[in-house]
């Protein structure tokens, strides 16, 4: 039982029948594919320059290119000054620069602080991006606080900063929306989608942005770094197609609220005292006293269940989005038998 799909980034995964099927048929040339694929993303986010790039990480350094870039050609910030600011939980190891004279400095600010981030921006003037996850997971599930993406767009556009919205773990239907920054109505600048599509073959990355911000970046970089491999665009178009065909964002909102309340009928406070999350994004954190988040994964992983340990004491349950009830179930039993085996060893102590 899948209860990973790769830490919650996959649509689908690399045993779904549409992505076997795609793998084994004749390829259509890039050309022939992006037309459709931008056109699924357009209608879904209103966005309407996507990149799909080969590797996930090229997307990121993509988006902080354009936030470097729109603060040289809107805020006249100096060559070497540009700053981004960035949430605890955003990716960031990894991005090395590849040209050290447009790079932006990264600097760490709180997530669900709006004090923290009008503090930052009235002091600091180089500031160009704000990179966010719109669901953290440093360590547990936590969702923005009410109002606090409608304030972080405010906010950025006062001080004209670009949001750039990591939405590689919480996006594309994960937590019940098409992506998770729609649950209060809002719309960043940059979208990032690392690994979303290539369905556990391809570490293939999305980008969604403006016209506006497109066109003022550095299309020699854009032409460098968008992908040509036909197979790695088939596969995300049909992961889009199956997306949108099988209601995977709909079905992750039902069984997401499934599998918490199936956790909350199994397991008391003393053994499981929090449970968050939404959709299919969900953390659990384990007594103290009955083990820790290694012996769970651990003995779970024994007994054909595949979950990660996010924290110390916190354990991520992120199953496909295609996932159904009796996949739930059979999952839940299986942490039930666990957590009553590390409870027997706690009593035998």
């Amino acid at each position: 039982i899948d209860w990973m799909a790769s830490r919650g980034s996959l649509v689908l995964t690399k045993d779904h029948p549409k992505i076997v099927e795609c793998i084994q048929s004749p390829l259509k040339p890039v050309c022939k594919l992006l037309p459709e694929l931008s056109a699924t993303f357009t209608r879904l986010t209103g966005f309407h320059k996507v990149l799909v790039t080969d590797f996930g990480i090229h997307a990121y350094y993509l988006a902080l290119r354009f936030a470097a870039q729109w603060g040289i050609a809107k805020k006249n910030i100096p060559l070497h000054k540009a700053v981004i600011l960035a949430t605890p939980s955003s990716f960031l190891g990894g991005c090395l620069p590849w040209n050290l004279q447009t790079w932006p400095e990264v600097k760490i600010i709180a997530f669900n602080n709006l004090s923290a981030l009008e503090s930052e921006l009235w002091t600091n003037n180089h500031v160009c991006g704000l990179l966010m996850d719109t669901i953290q997971w440093s360590d547990r599930v936590e969702e923005p606080g009410h109002g606090y993406l409608v304030e972080v767009r405010r906010t950025c556009d006062k001080h004209n900063v670009l949001w750039l919205a990591d939405e590689t773990s919480c996006g594309l239907g994960r937590t019940g929306n098409v992506m998770a920054y729609m649950m209060q109505n809002c719309q960043p600048d940059v979208v990032i989608l690392s690994s979303t599509l290539g369905c556990g073959l391809y570490k293939t990355g999305v980008l969604l942005t403006t016209d506006e911000i497109f066109t003022n970046s550095c299309q020699d970089l854009i032409e460098s770094l968008k992908s040509k491999d036909s197979l790695i665009v088939a596969i995300a178009l049909e992961a889009m197609r199956a997306f949108e065909n099988e209601s995977l964002a709909d079905n992750a909102a039902v069984m997401g609220e499934y599998l918490r309340e199936a956790l909350k009928l199994a397991f008391s406070p003393e053994e499981i005292p929090q449970i968050l999350g939404r959709g299919l994004l969900t953390s659990i954190r384990i007594h103290g006293g009955i083990g820790k988040a290694t012996d769970v994964c651990d003995l779970m992983h024994e007994r054909g269940v595949s979950v990660w340990k996010s924290s110390e004491q916190h354990v991520g349950i992120t199953p496909p989005l295609h996932t159904d009830s009796e996949q739930i179930i059979k999952g839940v039993k299986i942490l039930a038998s666990v957590i009553d085996s590390l409870f027997e060893k706690h009593i035998d102590r």
